[in-house]
């Protein structure tokens, strides 16, 4: 019963595939947002290496344009702020506005980061494959072969 309807198991099974697609969107986006706001201030240092200087409203639209995140005030001066103690970069302050620029401290370590980029994906997807996340099964795909089994009798609902 939902709601005073009463489903079939076929019925049932499509809701609960519904209902567990919108946990992982849901899932999936709260991973999304963590993960770019991880690499959020390297994000700006290399859009600077694009763009001369940029403000605050600058970056917000960035962010919501190239990677579908809205990112709010607080959070992008915080870290703006943090990028400028560590000196990567400068900022120009008239009146109205403060501009950002990339400092000389800011393009080494971009540069360095550039230098060890294989590194770095390589430690990213070591983690994803032990976490068994590139290895999940598509359409199509015997379940036997895949971590997340249930000895073959059909697919799993999680």
């Amino acid at each position: 019963m939902t709601d005073g309807i009463h489903l079939g198991g076929e019925q049932t099974k499509v809701l609960e595939n519904i209902e567990n697609s919108v946990f992982d969107n849901k899932f999936v986006l709260e991973e999304k947002r963590k993960l770019l706001k991880a690499f959020s201030d390297i994000a700006i240092l290399d859009e600077l290496t694009k763009r001369r200087a940029l403000n605050a409203s600058d970056i917000i639209v960035f962010f919501h344009k190239n990677y579908d995140i809205r990112m709010s005030p607080g959070t992008l001066y915080s870290i703006l702020y943090k990028l400028e103690r560590r000196g990567s970069i400068k900022v120009i302050s008239d009146k109205k506005t403060r501009l950002y620029v990339l400092a000389d401290s800011g393009r080494t370590a971009l540069d360095s980061l550039q230098a060890r980029l294989e590194e770095i994906q390589s430690i990213i997807i070591s983690l994803l494959n032990n976490l068994n996340i590139l290895k999940r099964p598509s359409i199509g795909d015997t379940f036997i072969n895949f971590p997340y089994s249930n000895c073959g009798k059909g697919p799993l609902i999680e």
